[in-house]
């Protein structure tokens, strides 16, 4: 069951994101996700746009999921390119303007003398 009542244009929803995508709402422009088979989740809230919400439910049931399940995914993809990128910076200081000749070399030294050879 929903209802707008109360909703405004552009407004952002806060959405308790848990693992199904049936949903009632519980107060304007608030948008509450029930989890009847998994009681004992934890309840994280978020704020999503209206229009990026009603995206994200299209293309959950596209692909056979819930939002919870497309919005944890899209989490994780993120979260992972972000540790990348921050790897990647971190090797870019340390290598020193070395070419990718001499950091092997100095990869290849390194891990013999930790072998001890």
């Amino acid at each position: 069951m929903t209802s707008s009542r109360g909703a405004r244009r552009g407004a952002a929803f806060h959405v308790l994101l848990d693992t199904t995508a049936a949903f009632t709402w519980a107060r304007p422009a608030v948008r509450r996700i029930i989890t009847p088979e998994t009681p004992m989740t934890p309840k994280k809230n978020v704020a999503i746009a209206p229009d990026l919400l009603e995206r994200a439910g299209k293309v959950a049931q596209a692909e056979g999921k819930t939002v919870d399940e497309l919005a944890t995914e899209a989490l994780q993809r993120d979260l992972a390119r972000r540790t990348l990128d921050r790897f990647r910076s971190q090797g870019e200081l340390r290598r020193r303007g070395m070419s990718d000749e001499q950091v092997e070399s100095t990869v290849e030294k390194a891990v013999h003398e930790a072998r001890g050879r």
